[in-house]
């Protein structure tokens, strides 16, 4: 039966306490009357609480009806609309809006074709709103000209934004300034700042953005003193010798409190390594670093190490670094011991995904094995392996260690191997299928996380190709029809559609994570997977992807199917839904929502 609008409004409008989400998918024709009859239903709706319509072409009746709910809907939590094209005047439209709302929390207005016009209205709503805690502001052309307006609007009249994404908007050393400032106000609370993927930004205004959380104005109770997390993914100058100096001396102050850093792709001189190890080292609240594709080596994790061992000495306590994405940044398994066995870590998550551990593996575990596990090496419960060229020796010797040797690694929960050629199929290969069935029986039971049929350059290597994929641009998996956005609504997406908008408030990535890959593993139906690892910073929208791998389907002896990624480990089309709720999902994976 087709699912219409008007079932959307009637149950709307009846307070429906099974709609408490709701996804307008792309594929499904809306005029600007079903907008406005869509709105006028939420104006007295307590019920639901996030709505999603990216992707659609809004004309201005239809944005002025979403201002107008806006200014009198107090339960609405979440929201994303409008396409690429949405531009400053409709952004002007929904400030007016969200200028008397007291409900909505996250607004995510990314690629919206929003100039510094439209970031100043956004702003001179930010002054009066104080429900809004999440703002995606990603991949408009703001320019500094527009992050001053924000910024402005942080620094003097607004203390309840949180989470302010800014990621390529044309960010400079002017506007990382006026951030800076921002941040050392006392009336400033903004917690989490991503600026990833900003090209123009150079030393001086990442060295005011490193200098920001430790600024003598700011105060334990607001300012820069409230940041938490820093992204800044991309910034080729953020590590720069001036900037290395700000954020060394940034960290040995009592103000630093940043407890994520991601540096992805950031580009780390041989010469300033070092000073960016001792502020990891001194800090002591850092929990989540990312410097994955810096290509730092084992001489930086060297120095990391002793970095915290001599602030372990200095403070007699061991570093609050918890997870540490390493991905794509020429380690070797020396390396990886050394970090295994400082007594000054005591990691939870390592993720050294396409590095040089090739055949270093059996010494590692020969050493590992004889020793009691100290430090990280003791606390370690994920730790990703994949695409390092480990053999079938050195993938077996480890499996066969973990299982016989109770004191390795005895914390650890999952072992991603994914993209390791010479580990192969497990279902295809009976030793070490065994091994890993046998994994799962330890006292703490192991998940081994392994998928072969990855592509191979000449010299051998897992070729990972990078690609700034977005939400908006990923293909769907092969074999698969992209939707089409003048296509009538077909039955499956209506089902997606009410499944989504009946459940009980949003599935978490991690939540819909492990929900797919069980459905994936007792479908009867093949999954095609792909390589993939996934940065933090801007939600995991930088990526890169393998090749598609072979079908697989079914359990495979324990292991799930998988190529061994930093978070998600989804096929493309899984990641869609995670990304696009639904939007660009095949049929066969759009029921795979929980009821």
């Amino acid at each position: 039966e087709k699912v219409g609008v008007g079932d959307w409004t009637t149950k709307l409008k009846s307070n429906d306490e099974t709609m408490r989400s709701l996804l307008v998918m792309r594929n499904r024709k809306m005029t600007s009357s079903d907008w406005s009859s869509l709105c006028e239903s939420l104006v007295g709706n307590t019920r639901l609480e996030e709505l999603k319509a990216s992707g659609h072409a809004l004309e201005t009746e239809a944005v002025q009806a979403f201002a107008d709910m806006l200014s009198q809907n107090s339960g609405l939590k979440r929201l994303a609309l409008g396409d690429s094209e949405f531009g400053d005047e409709r952004a002007k439209l929904l400030s007016e809006g969200l200028k008397g709302n007291g409900g909505l929390q996250e607004l995510e207005l990314d690629l919206k074709s929003i100039t510094a016009e439209g970031a100043k209205e956004i702003a001179a709503a930010l002054c009066e709103n104080k429900s809004l805690r999440k703002l995606k502001l990603a991949r408009n052309a703001l320019t500094d000209e527009g992050v001053a307006f924000l910024a402005e609007a942080l620094a003097t009249k607004n203390s309840t934004l949180l989470d302010l994404d800014i990621a390529e908007t044309g960010l400079g050393d002017a506007g990382a300034t006026s951030l800076a400032n921002a941040l050392a106000s006392p009336s400033c609370g903004l917690q989490r700042l991503s600026v990833a993927d900003n090209t123009l930004l150079g030393s001086d205004g990442s060295a005011a953005l490193w200098a920001a959380p430790s600024s003598a104005s700011a105060s334990s109770s607001g300012g820069g003193a409230s940041l938490r997390a820093l992204i800044l993914d991309g910034c080729e100058e953020a590590c720069s010798e001036e900037a290395c100096r700000a954020l060394l001396a940034a960290a040995r102050t009592r103000n630093w409190r940043l407890a994520e850093l991601s540096l992805a792709a950031v580009a780390i001189a041989q010469a300033d390594a070092p000073a960016v190890a001792q502020a990891i080292g001194t800090s002591r609240t850092l929990a989540k670093l990312c410097l994955a594709k810096t290509k730092l080596g084992d001489d930086f994790v060297s120095a990391l190490v002793e970095a915290l061992k001599a602030d372990q000495d200095e403070s007699q306590g061991t570093s609050g670094l918890r997870e540490l994405d390493l991905t794509s940044c020429s380690v070797t398994a020396a390396g990886l011991g050394e970090l295994l066995t400082c007594p000054a870590l005591s990691l939870e998550k390592l993720c050294l995904f396409d590095n040089n551990l090739k055949d270093g593996v059996p010494n590692l575990v020969q050493h590992l094995a004889s020793s009691p596990a100290t430090g990280t090496a003791a606390s370690l419960t994920d730790l990703d392996l994949g695409a390092n060229a480990i053999d079938k020796e050195g993938a077996r010797m480890l499996f066969q260690s973990l299982q016989q040797t109770p004191n390795m690694l005895p914390a650890l929960k999952t072992l991603g191997m994914g993209a390791n050629d010479g580990v192969g199929d497990v279902e295809d290969d009976e030793e070490l299928g065994a091994l890993v069935e046998s994994l799962r029986e330890r006292a703490v039971p192991l998940d081994v996380v392994i998928k072969a049929g990855v592509r191979s350059d000449p010299s051998g290597q897992p070729s990972i190709t990078p690609v700034n994929a977005t939400s908006e641009e990923l293909p769907p998996p092969s074999g698969q029809p992209a939707p089409d956005s003048d296509s009538d609504s077909d039955s499956d997406s209506e089902a997606a559609e009410e499944q989504h908008s009946s459940r009980l408030g949003p599935l978490t990535p991690d939540q819909l994570r492990l929900r797919l890959r069980f459905e994936a593993a007792t479908a009867s139906a093949p999954v095609h997977r792909v390589g993939m690892v996934a940065y933090p910073g801007r939600d995991s929208d930088r990526r890169a992807w393998g090749a598609p791998s072979q079908d697989c389907s079914g359990p495979a002896r324990g292991a799930r199917a998988n190529q061994g990624g930093t978070t998600s480990g989804l096929t493309q089309s899984e990641l869609a839904c995670r990304d696009q709720d639904l939007e660009s999902c095949p049929p066969a994976t759009r029921s795979l929502r929980p009821p």
